[in-house]
């Protein structure tokens, strides 16, 4: 299969459970002649019956994807591109425009599940490398100085505090040697940044976006983001992952809107089985694979793609945010402009996105920031982040809004407002729920004098 003479890649299958009911990999090289090490690998890594089926079966979809598509690897120096090529596939699916020439037809896995079967597979090969002496196909190299740098910046934040500090030597020892392929990680946080005076927003959402009558409609897309951003605590890439049906009527009162921010592809929506005819859930990578035949945001090439900065998410099952809005009167003014904005925008036919281009694409992070910083120019001030007057700014002055209300939003309410993941370990058995978030959120409101008045949306 890999590199064990000769050269060329072994016939390979996986039998998932022997005659003891236990997981059973079966590597079959050229000739016929069996070599099999699963059984001495499960022994020498003391793995329990269900570690053994999910290594299993992530070893297996190795083994599968190579019959599939291994000859395009033959070489030695190859074979790294040949495990990329394999963690590709597992978080972007091999369904390309309907069609799939490796006849995998996998769908796209979650971020988490593909990182975890890259881990798996990765482990397994290792220990071949160290058994069997085979190629390595996800061969250790040298960590370049960011990525030590990273590391150790990450490691400063939890080590004292962390419940598991006597894994440090081990970690010291993977911040210098690190595998070529891990799958998609997240993005780094953001920056410093200074907030967007609060002074000035009135003006900005009235006077900022201001189009041409035949293009209002783009106006109330600038005006939703920029309420997002300013009184939602939202990123950019954050608001621009907004489907359209993202936003519901709040069930206690249908003047307000609840927002929900999904995972870009391991978010859930409801999918119409279209041989059983039964609705069922699937992750947005495969509703977007399956309906439109085309990749989420987050995969797309160059400056079509948008990021999504790892926050916390509020449901774990489903994989969303809520947007808490420091102000019912902004959010009212929101619901309005999205019923203005919906019924005034393009026909969209290819995609599920909330905000789009006049060509009907989905909005970027780019063109949102030209938009933005025209409309912060028109009113008289200058785009700069050391200013807060960039997009960001605005989720800076959220910040600054939770800050001012005190002890009414405790450290776990702001952390969960802003969707920060805790730094503690111990935090995840302490947290916030939505309810209690969204309470402590409209008691700060009664408190904190409101400062810049949206009626003019509102009535």
């Amino acid at each position: 299969m890999l590199d064990l003479n000769p050269p060329p890649f072994a016939h390979s299958r996986v039998e998932h459970l022997d005659a003891a009911g236990l997981p059973v990999i079966s590597i079959i090289l050229d000739g016929g002649h069996p070599f099999t090490a699963w059984a001495e690998y499960r022994d020498d890594h003391n793995l329990k019956v269900g570690s053994q089926e999910a290594h299993a079966a992530a070893i297996g979809l190795f083994i599968d994807f190579i019959a599939a598509q291994g000859t395009e690897f033959l070489d030695v120096q190859d074979r790294p591109k040949l495990f990329q090529a394999f963690a590709d596939a597992l978080v972007l699916g091999t369904i390309k425009g309907g069609n799939d020439p490796s006849d995998l037809f996998w769908l796209p896995r979650s971020q988490l599940v593909a990182r975890r079967t890259v881990a798996k597979v990765t482990t397994f090969m290792d220990w071949l490398v160290d058994e069997r002496g085979v190629q390595a196909v996800n061969p250790r190299r040298q960590a370049t100085m960011a990525e030590q740098i990273a590391f150790w910046r990450a490691w400063r934040k939890v080590s004292s505090t962390s419940l598991l500090k006597h894994i440090k030597r081990r970690a010291q020892e993977h911040t210098t040697r690190t595998v070529r392929v891990r799958g998609h990680k997240p993005a780094l946080p953001d920056g410093d940044a200074k907030a967007f005076p609060d002074d000035m927003f009135p003006d900005l959402l009235r006077y900022g976006f201001e189009r041409r009558p035949q293009l209002r409609w783009t106006t109330y897309r600038d005006q939703l983001i920029t309420l997002l951003l300013h009184h939602g605590g939202q990123r950019i890439s954050q608001a621009l992952q907004l489907w359209v049906d993202d936003v519901y009527i709040h069930p206690e009162d249908e003047t307000l809107p609840v927002v929900r921010v999904y995972h870009p592809t391991d978010g859930v929506h409801e999918y119409q089985d279209p041989t059983t005819g039964r609705d069922r859930l699937i992750t947005r990578a495969q509703y977007l694979q399956l309906v439109y035949g085309r990749l989420a945001l987050t995969q797309q090439p160059g400056k079509r793609r948008v990021g999504f900065k790892d926050p916390k998410l509020d449901d774990q099952r489903h994989k969303f945010l809520t947007v808490y809005w420091n102000s019912q009167e902004a959010a009212r003014a929101f619901l309005k402009l999205y019923r203005l904005y919906v019924e005034t925008r393009p026909r969209i036919v290819g995609h599920p996105y909330l905000f789009v281009t006049p060509d009907a694409e989905p909005m970027t992070v780019h063109g949102y920031e030209k938009v933005h910083g025209a409309a912060v120019r028109r009113i008289g001030l200058v785009a700069a982040k050391h200013l807060g007057t960039t997009p960001h700014g605005h989720r800076h002055a959220y910040g600054r809004w939770l800050e001012s209300a005190g002890d009414v939003l405790t450290r776990k309410v702001r952390q969960a407002a802003l969707h920060h993941k805790s730094a503690f370990s111990q935090d995840v058995y302490t947290e916030a729920d939505i309810a209690a978030v969204s309470d402590a959120m409209r008691a700060a409101e009664q408190r904190i004098v409101a400062k810049n008045r949206l009626e003019w949306i509102s009535k």
